[in-house]
């Protein structure tokens, strides 16, 4: 799932998009804290901000809204 696709439809930083786009693929949060080099607590920080965003408060909301999101179908 490209993640700068995502970072321009929810106005993500480039950070946060990895990340959702990275749970979008099935990734847990710690799988995506070992790919970034990053604490899980630095994941979950990333997290709260994502939700805000995207209107979202679940994993599988936010999940839902990714891949049902027109531009990436």
């Amino acid at each position: 799932l490209n993640h700068h696709l995502v970072e321009q439809l929810f106005d993500l930083t480039p950070a946060e998009a990895f990340i959702a786009a990275r749970l979008a693929e099935g990734h847990s949060l710690q799988e995506i804290a070992a790919l970034r080099r990053s604490s899980i607590s630095t994941i979950r920080t990333h997290m709260k901000r994502i939700f805000m965003k995207t209107g979202t408060s679940r994993q599988g909301e936010l999940v839902q809204l990714i891949l049902t999101s027109p531009a990436i179908s």
